[in-house]
């Protein structure tokens, strides 16, 4: 298990390197660390490896459940992507 301190130095790096804000650059190193997927709506980790970023729905899609049939979608497709 990788210690604080080196996830934090990758963390400085990432946020540099990638423009990201450092409490991001602090989930992206750890997820990067221990080979986890970030799943988010945070537009800042668009575009980035290791991350299933998914745009913000308003609420009137989350009620009528378009939202979450979006998001059922999303995961069997990423489910498919990973057993193959």
């Amino acid at each position: 298990m990788e210690d604080a301190s080196s996830i934090s130095i990758l963390a400085a790096r990432l946020s540099v390197k990638i423009k990201i804000p450092m409490a991001d650059s602090i989930i992206y190193a750890s997820a990067k660390t221990y080979d986890a997927i970030v799943w988010t709506q945070d537009s800042d980790f668009e575009n980035l490896e290791c991350v299933r970023y998914f745009k913000k729905a308003n609420l009137a899609g989350w009620q009528s459940g378009k939202f979450s049939n979006f998001f059922l979608k999303e995961l069997i497709n990423f489910k498919n992507t990973i057993i193959k």
